[in-house]
């Protein structure tokens, strides 16, 4: 079970990494829950960064349908320690949502 879940609102729109959650020195990143929906079509991946790991393959938006990650009490994404977790995009689309997280050593 998380200890204390936080959440933030996500709202990309850059080709490549985007930003979701800095990275806190020591901790994990644990991605509990996740909602996603797209301007326009784009395909998406998961990742952290520093270092730099791919978290899925490829995972295709449809505009037209929202991305859901429900809540689990397990993590859907745990980072390696100190590293921040990142959205790719394969184009400039905007992308929103919301993420809820906890941090842990």
């Amino acid at each position: 079970m998380p200890g204390v879940l936080f959440d933030r609102i996500i709202n990309v729109n850059l080709v490549g990494d985007n930003q979701i959650i800095a990275a806190f020195t020591g901790e994990f990143i644990n991605v509990f829950q996740l909602f996603l929906v797209c301007e326009h079509d784009v395909t998406i991946k998961f990742k952290e960064a520093e270092p730099d790991i791919d978290l899925t393959k490829n995972i295709f938006l449809n505009r037209s349908i929202p991305f859901i990650l429900p809540y689990t009490s397990v993590p859907w994404f745990q980072t390696t320690k100190s590293a921040r977790f990142e959205i790719n995009l394969d184009k400039a689309v905007q992308v929103s949502g919301r993420i809820y997280y906890s941090q842990n050593t």
